[in-house]
């Protein structure tokens, strides 16, 4: 039972937060087993970049690209008035799948055993099959758009070149010379490598307490606000650590309802008054989102001890449960949808009435189930079955965490 309790004093406060959380602490999160709450929040951000990528439907031939947007008129597509935040700023869901996912990687990972081949052999399943298969299905797509009507939707640059770097799962490594195939997957390709990182740490990232993902999300922070153009990799890293950090604040104070509302509240503060004042507009967009994204994880990290909130969250998981193919496949979709109006020659302006966005939405959303279920699925459960098979005997990630030393 959770009870409320008085806010520590300023020494135990700072001793609490260098220690690594007891058995009983990480007891309380492995009892919860998985974060819907959580997991609908990366759903959430999902169906934000399909509002953000919206856009995508309003280009024609000759529509260029600036700042990674397509440089035409957002205010007129449908619901501007209510959409814009997500019509302006939508490509800030990125950075909250990362945030996520380190709260999530911390959850399944920290203090406990792994070895490389089971973690590659997770991260490999749960990532590659659904890619490999859009990967080829917007190559296909794309040909035939440029047999049709001589030229690529969306994206241009796909060559041989650029397949390969997105077989290859690095094509937001520096590599690419422009947009190609399917481009929202340049995310996932710069976590993989903080995957990668996350994996040498895992086992002892809160053994010193919040020290650990602060100082790596410190440092990340340093790197990308140092004057210098937003470099993929610490940009990735600073919200990933602040994510493995936000998930050892809840794991510490979860009993201790100030140590959650107070920084949660602050936080929240802290961003309103940054956009009411007009600030967040000159200020790089990283340095905005983190007050942003900080208190709704905590927030509702926090509300999943609680069964009726968990209770509330379960009839919409599969929204969260089918993130990956939203993200992965709404792009082929699009080019899809693009290749067939460039060739009859039909009028864009079908995109301006809400009901197109309503549809294009939920659309997809079911799709994606669709894709979670008969696609996704059954071929991560394949594909680990395959990985156990070559590593049997080996340490499974869900084994007991053990007791760490705060010695690295």
């Amino acid at each position: 039972m959770l009870k409320r309790v008085d806010p520590p004093t300023r020494s135990a406060f700072l001793r609490a937060l260098l220690k690594s959380p007891t058995n009983d602490e990480y007891a309380v999160a492995d009892k919860i087993g998985h974060f819907y709450g959580i997991d609908l929040m990366r759903g959430i951000a999902a169906i934000t970049v399909l509002i953000w990528h919206y856009q995508h439907f309003y280009m024609t031939e000759g529509v260029k690209f600036v700042d990674g947007a397509p440089a035409i008129d957002r205010t007129i597509q449908p619901l501007y008035w209510l959409l814009y935040p997500i019509y302006e700023n939508g490509f800030w869901a990125v950075n909250a799948f990362w945030v996520i996912s380190g709260f999530v990687f911390a959850h399944v990972y920290a203090g406990r055993e792994t070895t490389a081949a089971s973690f590659a052999g997770a991260r490999f399943a749960r990532l590659y099959p659904l890619h490999l298969i859009t990967l080829i299905t917007i190559a296909v797509i794309q040909e035939i758009s440029f047999g049709l009507v001589h030229r690529y939707q969306i994206v241009g640059a796909n060559d041989p070149i650029s397949f390969v770097l997105q077989l290859l799962f690095v094509s937001g490594w520096g590599f690419e010379h422009g947009g190609n195939f399917n481009g929202p997957i340049w995310s996932v390709s710069v976590e993989i490598a903080i995957y990668a990182g996350f994996f040498f740490v895992a086992r002892r990232v809160l053994s010193l307490g919040l020290l650990i993902p602060a100082v790596i999300a410190g440092i990340c922070g340093i790197l990308i606000n140092n004057e210098s153009p937003v470099w993929n990799f610490p940009l990735c890293g600073f919200f990933f650590f602040m994510g493995v950090s936000l998930y050892y604040w809840l794991l510490k104070f979860h009993r201790n309802v100030w140590m959650i509302a107070i920084p949660s509240v602050v936080s929240a503060a802290i961003f309103l008054y940054l956009v009411g004042s007009g600030q967040a507009a000159h200020m790089r967009f990283y340095d905005v989102q983190c007050f942003l994204f900080a208190p709704i994880v905590l927030l509702i990290g926090w509300l999943e001890l609680f069964g009726p909130f968990r209770r509330l969250i379960l009839p919409v998981k599969w929204i969260g449960d089918a993130t990956y193919s939203t993200y992965l496949w709404h792009f082929p979709i699009q080019v899809l949808i693009l290749t067939i109006f460039a060739y009859f020659g039909l009028s864009h302006s079908v995109f301006n009435n809400p009901a197109t966005l309503i549809v294009w939405v939920i659309g997809m959303v079911l799709l994606a189930h669709l894709s979670f279920v008969k696609i996704e699925r059954p071929l991560q459960a394949f594909v680990k079955a395959k990985f156990r098979e070559v590593t049997s005997g080996e340490p499974r990630p869900d084994a007991a965490r053990s007791k760490l030393s705060v010695k690295l």
